[in-house]
């Protein structure tokens, strides 16, 4: 059986027993508007030894404050040591 003979087997199955196998372009959900806080901003992707994450997790519970805020003075503590406008 070739592949076009393949395809038109699955076109069918799709017909006769209401499968899809793709969303149809007509049929795709809008993208998500963005949060107003994150209108503007990029995100920076690290990867960190789990520990990390969990200390900062952990710091961010006993302070009552969010991770992002530790991260975003992290950064600003990076800028002012090599002479930046702390600017995060």
């Amino acid at each position: 059986m070739s592949k076009l003979d393949f395809m038109d087997g699955l076109r069918q199955v799709e017909e006769r027993h209401a499968i899809q196998r793709h969303i149809k372009p007509e049929q795709k959900p809008e993208t998500p508007a963005r949060s107003p806080s994150r209108q503007g901003k990029v995100s920076i992707t690290h990867w960190v030894d789990p520990l990390v994450r969990k200390q900062i997790a952990q710091l961010a519970l006993d302070a009552d404050r969010h991770q992002g805020e530790f991260i975003s003075e992290a950064l600003n503590l990076l800028f002012e040591k090599y002479g930046k406008p702390p600017i995060a």
